[in-house]
């Protein structure tokens, strides 16, 4: 009888093991599963945006092509670096240089020009209230439509100038570049995003910027610092000078 009793406690007790062992391994098993689970979820959900590099634009004339001249002296690359919430948008061409230093956080912006002499400009607020009063007051439409670039993902908009309803601009822009609020100063400031691909009028002329290279890499602060060598002038004079190398490009 001893015996017998003994067995069956033995019995009870393999049996209790043998659970306890299969809770722990089901256990395991639904803690890896989660772990995966949250792991493969919080990778995919924390995307990492691009902090500081460098946007290269190709800029075309669509409407200029028939002047050989003209369409040939017309600048074709603008490079926009950026750090910091900081962007220096810059184009050369035939030793000519025009450069606006901008600064998201702070709203504030400055212009180089180095043409035979240079020039330097730090928009005071009367300035830059009007500078932004002067743009098109575009209607944006946000489409659903989105698209890849890069590696990057882009979104699409349609913006429509009222005093130009025929000519709808194209907007392509990205959320996966570390720029907050980075159209405040131009006539897009509701696209919430990096433009990568849209059009301007400039002195009446049809400028095309599409994006042709994203490159991640380290910028100095030197490059995003409002400093420059050149003679200091208003934006008014700065402007005339604008629109002087537009009217030689005509």
């Amino acid at each position: 009888m001893f015996v017998l009793l003994m067995s069956k406690k033995n019995n009870l007790l393999n049996n209790h093991l043998y659970l306890l062992k299969e809770n722990k391994i089901l256990i395991y098993n639904k803690l890896t599963l989660n772990f995966i689970f949250f792991f493969f979820l919080f990778s995919c959900s924390s995307k990492q945006k691009i902090k500081e590099g460098q946007i290269v634009y190709q800029i075309d004339y669509p409407n200029n092509k028939d002047n050989f001249f003209l369409y040939h002296v017309l600048p074709k690359e603008m490079v926009t670096s950026f750090k910091k919430n900081k962007m220096e948008i810059k184009i050369l061409k035939a030793g000519m240089e025009n450069t606006v230093i901008i600064d998201n956080d702070f709203q504030k912006m400055f212009a180089f020009y180095n043409y035979d002499e240079a020039y330097t400009c730090l928009l005071n607020p009367k300035e830059l209230k009007n500078l932004i009063n002067s743009q098109p007051k575009y209607r944006i439409k946000f489409h659903k439509e989105t698209d890849t670039l890069f590696g990057l993902t882009v979104k699409k908009a349609t913006a429509i100038n009222p005093d130009r309803p025929f000519d709808p601009v194209e907007i392509w822009y990205t959320n996966d570049i570390s720029l907050k609020k980075s159209n405040w100063f131009n006539g897009f400031k509701e696209i919430p995003g990096v433009l990568l691909k849209y059009h301007i009028i400039q002195n009446g002329i049809k400028m095309e910027f599409s994006a042709s290279k994203i490159n991640e890499m380290n910028i100095k602060d030197s490059i995003v610092e409002m400093k420059r060598k050149g003679k200091k002038i208003s934006y008014s004079k700065f402007d005339d000078l604008i629109d002087g190398l537009f009217e030689t490009f005509k």
